[in-house]
């Protein structure tokens, strides 16, 4: 599962775990040590069947090629992820002071801080990925980049355009059939 900060990745690797039984990776988590990248991919690929999600290159070209399939979440303009963005982090740092006990909830000014230099980074990617302009501010791939990545897979990615295509696969996934690789395009502007 690949696509833009915000389009939707995590949610819909989460549905397909449900219908599919398949587990779920992470890859942001995976991103956050590099010393233990390549033996955490190494894990993945021993494993029966998975389904990772993220929007990294380089590092998950092993998990491309293993994929069966590549599914590349492209159905969203960067206003909504910048929305998708802003609400899953008002959500989680609702749900993070709720966690908190007394004091805490109102001294943890550094996390706080942490936090919304995140969002405020998660933001401008959101854009710069459409926009086609270079690698966002955390390192995130434009949509020309991926496409570039996706387009030696050949055959095997999904490429949807449409939230109607992204249900479609849900729907569809145990008749395989109804879920078709379609080449990769240019990026829309």
């Amino acid at each position: 599962m690949i696509g833009a900060v915000g389009s939707g990745k995590t949610t819909f690797a989460n549905r397909l775990a449900t219908v599919s039984g398949l587990p779920v990776h992470h890859l942001d988590e995976i991103a956050l040590a590099p010393a233990r990248r390549e033996a955490c991919v190494a894990a993945i690929l021993a494993a029966g069947g998975w389904i990772v999600e993220g929007v990294h290159l380089g590092w998950t070209d092993d998990l491309l090629d293993a994929a069966d399939a590549v599914v590349w979440l492209d159905h969203r303009r960067w206003w909504r992820n910048t929305a998708m963005i802003v609400r899953r982090f008002i959500r989680d740092a609702i749900a993070e002071v709720g966690r908190q006990k007394g004091l805490k909830k109102f001294t943890r000014f550094g996390d706080y801080a942490r936090h919304l230099k995140e969002l405020a980074l998660a933001i401008p990617d959101a854009r710069h990925q459409e926009r086609g302009a270079k690698a966002g501010s955390v390192g995130t791939p434009t949509r020309s980049e991926i496409a570039l990545r996706l387009a030696r897979l050949h055959g095997k990615v999904i490429h949807c355009r449409t939230s109607r295509e992204v249900e479609a696969i849900l729907d569809g996934y145990h008749d395989q059939t109804a879920v078709k690789s379609r080449p990769i395009s240019a990026p829309r502007r």
